[in-house]
């Protein structure tokens, strides 16, 4: 594989017997302290400045008793990421990135991350460690000179281990001037370096650097020399917590952590400020602030929540610009950057005025994808799937024009005031307009219907047609499943073919056979229509598994339809990582060749859709096959060996044998790469036929459809749907007028509609320019019919299974498939009683009867039994609270759901001992807890199970009885081991149970406690709070009495009194050995009572 430009200046170092370490794959999260600012300002600030650094520290072993202690111990906020793979980590929020290595598995694409965003983004990293896993060994190679021997595999150096060999560096600073580490695991080293633009601070005992600095600079244009940009520290020793614990040690590693975070190269300084809105004094996020250097270097920043930037520049005159694309740019000219200092660069931004709106079919009303442009040459996109835009200008008058293919333009003229927004919509006529579209008709089940529709051609030329069906799917749509799987090829690089490049015309052919191209930059030639499958941008495909693949091809991919190609039909499909399609289990690789002519790998018939040398990364292969086309996309696929930028295009192949390549991002930031520049593009049947549109040329563009149209097919995507009709199907309509054809629906059982749901299609007015009509057809169920769903998954994993599903008897189907990315089944049926079979390959069939009521829907969720044994184990994990010389057993209970029997084998694996003093931990061989070599062991003395081997029958579950053993040798602390039951699983394999063993002084009872919102009314809820303090073990169970004859188990309980008074409520918490007891009295009141009111009255006296 070739390498592209690997980590300016990366990781590091020695695995050696690390503990397990679990890895987070989440992005950082932000810690919390706040260091001061270490850069002087020249003038005071208008807001304070930034705190400084903002720091991410990267971890691949564990760091909490080395750099975090460190980090901790002075003071610094930092965020922490775990894992080897940093792609998608977001570096713009640091200053500093810190890593930890101590033999990850780093690949190259994460280490040119930090080559890109952090050192050649004017920032620093640090390093600590290293490893000669080679694909981080050959990055190291990119940025630093290796010595002669290559040589990157750790090592323990002479004595002295640490030599200070220029003591005026400021990184040597409070540095001891020669240093024997207590824990030599703490001297392992792995870079070998003698390259001579390194500022070596330190070396080991064998003469190679330990510390060093190296500092990246940025060519200025003309030659004319270059300035400091982002720089490297490297502390070439394992940063493993466990070999830092001896505190002499620690101190020298902290005094690194701080030289290394506060060292200022001579020559830079920094610009700082803040941005706001002109009007309202409101801080802006995410304006760009860019300084341009005199001499043509450019550093910038982007703003934070609180409009604040701050960005490090070498010494110089710069011209510093704010730009936000809702504001007018900002510009300070003649900015001076002194070294050592921070310059202060406020900007307060006119806000521009916001006009949006929508773009329609004047005819339709659909939303349109068109482009908005402003006299002054600002442009904007309309999102297709609504015809929303937004545009941002200063404040004027603009003429504003909208235009799409094919529509006439149109212009209207605006005037917008700074800080206002202006609503202005464009309905753009077409020159030929098919009305309606789209075209929808709702039927009843068997009904037939016809809608007129119009065809008018606005342009100056008559308009020649003929009207083509593209067949399209139904809802329920029916899916197929792959039952294929990677293959991945042993191939060398470096044999690329060798020919002259080839440049299409828009069109081509025939070949011998037949076959002609026609692309969509040709009158009559296909629209660019993308159909998205990717998940990760929202739709629906199934995975092949290819990801992380270079040289690999998947097979089989199992069709839907029988496909032709060159005469022959095929019903699998072989699909290659590096661009071609092909029906057989073989492998083409990445040299590609011109068509027609020898592939160089033994297949001579396929498909070469980016045939080149490609990896798939960042992205993924996926594929979705309807019934009446199958669709393969290659989703963000990179160059070997990662390129910067990613493309993404998919292939159509039709029932018809009509091929259609589809490019939606053909740039990949790679010469080489980009635009299909070393790649060949097209088809062949043997090594004399076959119908090339390019090779090694960038013919490919955003946008761009190929059509390889199969003699006799009408082309690409086009077809006869049996429910649909038109009169005319072909003519002339001539300029000016209008011709009104009639479309006909058909609803029945006889035109291919056998289920209620909603028909798609496509109406292609093939002509120039083309129209395509979407159709869709709604057929509602008949009266006397029901309806029967559910979804059909493994019984072992949940997953969801492609699965047929028969139906004896059934009208108006007998037959139906579950949706293999869900499992979910449909079938309208009329009402009676069926019998349904579900039959999966690789599953044991399973058959029920229904009763299908008219109008109803019936449920009916099914579980495949696989055939084979399935491995699950229950507890997942199991911990034990002992004494010394106590014992406990408990239960691992094994279950097979699966079809056959699992036969299994239980062993024991070495695990870790942490002690109770703090910060000390080591590896456990022995009940003593003494150090190992880390290896596991036959047997575990503090662990024993019963049986460790057996079979458990098909469907059932078997009971092993583990019993923890309380040694007194024992230490007091915890005790970690594994117990790995394995067994003929062919999918799980294995599943490791953590055993853990906690080694106390005593046992201690829970102390029970609780609250309550006592007092409550009569038939009130009253609520209790468990405040019970856990003991020894922890677990914890509870026995509640409320007083009245009735009782819970729950934790936290809620009770209804149906009587007033008072209650004394006791609740006892027990752990395996202890319990205790509180009571507790509580009051419940009675309901309002309310008396009548008598009035009474005197009686009237008399005079």
């Amino acid at each position: 594989m070739s390498r592209h430009g690997l980590l300016a200046g990366l990781l590091l170092v020695a695995v050696l017997a690390a503990p397990a370490l679990l890895l987070s794959p989440q992005p950082p999260v932000e810690a919390v302290a706040s260091p001061e600012s270490v850069l002087p300002q020249e003038r005071p600030p208008q807001a304070p400045p930034k705190d400084p650094p903002s720091i991410l520290h990267i971890y691949t072993v564990a760091t909490g008793g080395s750099i975090q202690r460190a980090l901790d111990e002075l003071g610094y906020t930092y965020s922490l990421y775990g894992g080897i793979d940093w792609t998608g980590i977001d570096f713009t929020p640091y200053d500093i990135v810190l890593i930890g290595v101590d033999g990850g598995a780093v690949e190259e694409a994460s280490l040119a991350k930090i080559r890109s965003d952090v050192i050649d983004a004017g920032k620093r990293a640090i390093f600590f460690g290293g490893t000669c896993y080679q694909p981080f060994a050959l990055g190291v190679d990119e940025y630093l000179v290796p010595n002669d021997t290559n040589n990157y595999c750790w090592a323990l150096p002479a004595s002295p281990h640490w030599t200070v060999v220029n003591s005026n560096h400021p990184l040597a600073t409070g540095l001891p001037a020669t240093y024997n580490f207590v824990n030599p695991s703490a001297s392992y080293y792995q870079l070998r370096a003698t390259d001579p633009t390194l500022e070596v601070v330190a070396e080991n005992g064998d003469g190679h650097a330990a510390f060093f600095y190296k500092g990246h600079t940025f060519p200025l244009p003309g030659g004319t020399g270059s300035l400091s940009g982002g720089d490297l520290i490297w502390f070439i020793n394992s940063p493993f917590q466990n070999y830092w614990q001896n505190e002499a040690d620690f101190a020298l590693l902290k005094q690194v952590v701080q030289n290394a975070l506060t060292y200022e190269p001579a020559g830079l300084g920094a610009i700082h400020g803040h941005v706001y809105d002109a009007y309202s004094q409101t801080p802006l996020a995410q304006a760009l602030v860019t300084a341009i250097h005199e001499q043509g270097a450019r550093f910038d920043d982007t703003t934070d929540a609180t409009g604040y930037y701050t960005l490090t520049a070498a010494w110089g005159t710069y011209t510093v610009t704010a730009a936000h694309p809702h504001y007018t740019t900002g510009i300070t000219t003649a900015v001076q950057v002194v070294t050592g200092s921070a310059t202060l660069v406020d900007f307060l931004l006119t806000p521009r005025g916001r006009l949006f709106g929508y773009v329609t079919d004047a005819d339709n009303g659909f939303p349109l994808r068109a482009t908005i442009v402003a006299d002054n040459g600002m442009a904007v996109t309309s999102d297709p799937s609504s015809g929303y835009y937004e545009i941002y200008l200063d404040g004027g008058s603009y003429v504003v024009t909208a235009t799409a293919p094919h529509y006439a333009p149109q212009s209207v003229l605006v005037t917008l005031a700074p800080g206002t927004t202006t609503h202005q919509d464009f309905a753009l006529l077409r020159a030929v307009s098919w009305i309606p579209s789209p075209l929808h008709v709702t039927l009843d089940w068997q009904a037939t219907s016809e809608v007129e529709a119009t065809l008018i051609n606005r342009g100056t030329e008559p308009y020649d047609f003929v009207l083509a069906e593209v067949p399209g799917g139904m809802v329920p749509a029916v899916g197929w499943a792959a039952r294929g799987s990677p293959a991945p090829s042993t191939e060398e690089k470096g044999k690329e073919g060798t020919g002259s490049r080839v440049f299409p015309s828009g069109s081509g052919g025939p070949d011998p056979f037949g076959y002609i191209f026609v692309d969509s930059q040709e009158p009559g030639g296909p629209e660019f229509e993308w159909i998205e499958i990717a998940p990760p941008a929202g739709g629906n495909g199934t995975p092949l598994g290819l990801h992380g693949f270079d040289d690999t091809y998947y097979w089989p991919l199992e069709l839907s339809f029988s496909f032709p190609f060159y005469g022959s039909r095929y019903n699998e499909l072989a699909i290659a990582t590096n661009g071609t399609l092909y029906f057989i289990n073989g492998y083409i690789g990445y040299a590609n060749q011109p068509i027609p002519g020898d592939s160089g790998y033994g297949i001579n018939t396929f498909i070469a859709h980016w045939w080149d040398d490609l990896y798939i990364s960042p992205g993924e292969v996926y594929y979705r096959d309807d019934g009446n086309r199958l669709i393969v996309e290659f989703y963000r696929v990179s160059g070997c060996c990662a390129t910067p930028d990613s493309a993404t295009w998919e292939v159509i192949l039709y029932p018809d044998g009509s091929i259609l390549f589809q490019y939606l991002d053909t740039d990949l930031n790679a010469p080489a790469y980009d635009h299909g520049a070393g790649a060949t593009v097209g088809i062949q049947g043997d090594t004399a036929t076959g119908l090339q549109y390019g090779y090694n040329a960038p013919v490919l563009s955003d946008g761009l459809a190929i059509c390889f149209l199969y003699p006799g097919s009408l082309g690409c995507g086009y077809g006869d749907v049996p429910w649909l009709a038109e009169d005319p199907i072909s003519g002339t309509v001539p300029a000016g007028s209008a011709l009104h054809p009639t479309v006909y629906f058909s609803a029945t059982v006889a035109a291919g509609c056998r289920q209620p749901g909603d028909y798609y299609a496509g109406l292609k007015m093939r002509g120039d320019p083309s129209v395509y009509v979407p159709v869709t057809l709604t057929v509602l169920p008949a009266a006397n019919m029901g309806n029967v769903v559910g979804t059909i998954t493994d019984r072992c994993t949940g997953a969801p299974v492609r699965a047929t599903v028969h139906i004896a008897g059934g009208e108006p189907i007998t037959q139906t498939v579950s949706d293999p990315a869900s499992g979910r089944y449909t079938a309208w049926l009329f009402a009676g009683t069926y019998a349904f079979s579900f039959q999966a390959d690789g599953y044991l069939g399973q058959e029920t009867t229904l009763e299908v009521p008219a109008g109803q829907v019936v449920v009916y969720d099914v579980q495949l039994v696989p055939d084979r044994p399935c491995l699950e184990v229950d507890p997942t994990s199991l911990q034990a609270w002992l004494t010394a010389a106590d014992e406990q057993t408990q239960t691992l209970t094994l279950v097979n759901r699966g079809g056959q029997p699992l036969v299994f084998q239980i062993t024991e694996q070495e695990g870790e001992w942490i002690g109770r003093s703090p910060g000390h931990a080591g590896w456990i061989a022995s009940g003593q807890g003494t150090p190992s070599s880390g290896i596991p062991q036959a047997d575990i003395p503090w662990l024993s199970e019963e049986p460790m081997s057996g079979t458990v029958p098909a469907g059932e579950v078997f009971q092993v009885e583990v019993a923890f053993h309380g040694l007194l040798t024992m230490s007091l602390g915890v005790y970690t081991a594994g117990l790995r039951v394995a067994g003929n699983d062919p999918v799980v394999g294995y599943i490791v149970v953590p055993a853990v063993l906690h080694i106390v002084e005593a046992y201690q009872a829970p102390t029970a406690g609780f609250v309550s919102d006592s007092p409550v009314v009569a038939g009130q809820p009253m609520h209790f709070t468990n405040t019970t303090v856990p003991g020894i073990p922890p677990e914890t169970w509870y026995t509640w009495q409320f007083g009245d004859g009735f009782g819970s188990g729950e934790t936290n309980p809620t009770h209804w009194y149906a009587g007033w008074g008072t209650f004394t409520v006791t609740l006892e918490a027990c752990n395996a050995r202890l319990c205790d007891r509180y009571a507790a009295a509580v009051w419940v009141l009675p309901h309002r009572l309310y008396l009548p009111l008598v009035l009474r009255t005197q009686d009237a006296k008399g005079p």
